[in-house]
């Protein structure tokens, strides 16, 4: 019995060896198998992490009271993240305007495309750090930069009145058929003087782009400043609303309002408040150029070339701001003390134009007394 048992429990044995060896190989291949595509994706969950978190941040409420919470979703995020991810989280608080915030996570990381470059520089050029923007940009040299970059460089360097700037750099460029970029060079001609280069720049940007009736206006501004009234003129007739394509470019001030007389003021506006007298100068000249003049724009022109040690500048402004209005008596007082010790009878004929229009200011008329004693003691 015993041997019968024995000999009938081999086989048994071998079969369930064979089995318990079959379901351990099942079981190993399966391992190997979910190990495997562990390693391709660390957590299976993450990607549903890394998207609830991306989500999180773009559905984000975006007011002051969420900035704690923001910052401590961009932190979580960096721990789970890839680089794709990471630009797309970038992307988002840009988007959202989120400058700052942006801005770090890009000094974080090691690699940086030229994509990145370009965010980067477009953070910095909307927290109002301009310079640093086109540092970014220029990182990059100009027969390597991508179009949209060359775009915001210029439009940037437009915005700091870095003319002869965007004139050196597009001579080196691998972009100078786009129309954004030649749109920037025309206006940097037209606001050095050179309107002839400044016509063929636009005229250009009008072939590539021809449904772009905004820049008519410039090319406008462009005749007018070579003395060719009657193209001036057929250019305004064209002139429309459609404004040129920014072409990936996120657009600046004067892509946005098209009228390159509105941005040189603006431009102004900003070079007074910096109290920059080239810049101040240079501008006035201009807008004076084409035809934009105002009582304003002439008489802090006027006070600015004064300081400059340029008065026959600071002359000429007045002359032209009493032209527009002969009763100015800021003008006519400042008139009088720019050529009270150099031309007699202009400084004569302002301080009886002052006391004309007010006869009962006794400061007028007190001056006019010692004006003309001064100038009989000279002569003695």
């Amino acid at each position: 019995m015993f041997s019968i048992l024995r000999v009938g429990y081999l086989p048994y044995s071998i079969i369930c060896i064979k089995f318990r060896v079959k379901y351990m190989l099942n079981y190993l291949f399966t391992f190997v198998l979910i190990l495997t595509l562990y390693s391709c994706n660390p957590d299976q969950t993450s990607v549903t992490k890394t998207d609830k978190i991306l989500n999180d941040i773009n559905s984000n409420n975006w007011d002051m009271h969420s900035q704690q919470r923001l910052k401590e979703l961009v932190k979580t995020a960096f721990k789970h993240l890839n680089y794709a991810e990471k630009k797309l989280l970038i992307e988002i608080l840009i988007s959202h305007k989120q400058y700052k915030i942006a801005i770090a996570l890009i000094d974080k990381l090691e690699s940086k495309s030229q994509y990145l470059n370009y965010l980067h520089a477009y953070a910095l050029i909307k927290k109002a750090d301009l310079q640093s923007g086109v540092d970014v940009l220029l990182s990059t040299t100009m027969s390597e930069i991508t179009a949209s970059s060359q775009n915001l460089l210029f439009a940037t360097l437009a915005d700091l009145g870095q003319n002869e700037k965007i004139i050196r750099l597009y001579e080196h460029s691998k972009h100078q058929n786009d129309a954004v970029s030649q749109y920037y060079l025309a206006l940097s001609y037209l606001q050095q003087g050179d309107c002839e280069h400044a016509i063929k720049f636009f005229n250009r940007v009008l072939a590539i782009q021809p449904k772009a009736t905004r820049i008519y206006a410039s090319l406008a501004l462009g005749y007018k400043m070579c003395g060719n009234e009657q193209l001036a003129e057929q250019a305004r007739s064209m002139q429309g609303d459609t404004p040129l394509e920014n072409q990936g470019i996120y657009p600046n001030r004067l892509l946005k309002n098209g009228n390159p007389v509105l941005f040189y003021q603006q431009m102004l506006n900003d070079a007074w408040a910096r109290n920059n007298e080239d810049e101040i100068i240079k501008l006035s000249e201009l807008l004076i150029k084409l035809n934009a003049r105002s009582s304003k724009l002439l008489y802090n022109y006027a006070i600015t070339s004064y300081k400059s040690k340029q008065l026959n500048k600071a002359k000429q402004a007045l002359i032209l701001l009493l032209k527009d209005e002969p009763n100015n008596t800021k003008a006519l007082s400042l008139q009088f003390e720019f050529n009270k010790n150099t031309d007699y009878q202009v400084a004569l004929m302002a301080i009886n134009k002052l006391i004309a229009i007010d006869p009962e200011n006794s400061v007028y008329r007190n001056t006019k007394q010692q004006f003309i004693e001064y100038y009989k003691n000279k002569k003695r």
